[in-house]
């Protein structure tokens, strides 16, 4: 667990302070929070980065749900509005007990989870699922503080996710941390004319990064 600071504007100057971590129970120094200096009228937010735990199980349900209830949901999320509804306590019980898949969320100062991250291994390879942000908090670097904590809990082992190749959005952020296409597609079950397309992070791996149907440029 830790905490991030994330400063951001709609000038150039914006997301100065991405990358900053520190310490539970630390917080910025003013001289910190305001890096933009008279250049900006800047926020700040102050996110925890932690795993959820079994107890978070309510939290984790509506935070799901909300999810699923997003206009972005159908080329997000393959699972139906209508399963997750029907899950049963224990089953959000296990699901936040990190038992087969940890989640990473986001809590800000005052309790409120801004968005989440999910992992799990298979085969020697980490797989990202379940991204998703609030509204209210893209935007604010906490997409890329939780992909990086998935990364890390991967321990060098290479990452990999789906991205419906309707979501270019979604695509071009990945894209924009690393991950490559690495040929493989899944069929849409709702539509088998869709795809989604496979990536993968590799650590230290060398090249830019292209999404789905762009070239890299010379």
């Amino acid at each position: 667990m830790w905490v991030r600071p994330v400063a951001w504007c709609d000038g150039p100057y914006s997301r100065v302070l991405m990358g900053a971590e520190f310490l539970p129970g630390m917080r910025p120094e003013k001289k910190d929070v305001a890096a933009c200096g008279a250049r900006c009228d800047h926020r700040r937010m102050v996110y925890t980065i932690r795993q959820t735990r079994r107890e978070d199980w309510q939290l984790l349900r509506d935070l799901r749900l909300a999810a699923l209830k997003d206009p972005v949901a159908p080329v997000a999320f393959f699972e139906p509005y209508d399963e997750a509804l029907a899950l049963t306590r224990g089953d959000w019980e296990r699901r936040a007990s990190g038992r087969a898949r940890v989640t990473f969320i986001g809590e800000t100062e005052s309790g409120v989870w801004g968005g989440m991250v999910g992992a799990f291994v298979r085969d020697d390879h980490v797989w990202v699922v379940g991204v998703y942000m609030r509204p209210e908090h893209r935007g604010t670097g906490l997409a890329e503080a939780l992909m990086r904590a998935a990364i890390d809990w991967a321990g060098g082992r290479e990452t990999r996710l789906r991205v419906h190749e309707n979501n270019q959005r979604a695509a071009r952020f990945y894209a924009s941390l690393g991950f490559r296409p690495t040929g493989g597609a899944e069929t849409d079950p709702r539509d088998p004319a869709l795809k989604a397309y496979e990536l993968a992070f590799a650590p230290h791996a060398p090249g830019p990064a292209t999404t789905p149907g762009e070239k890299a440029e010379a």
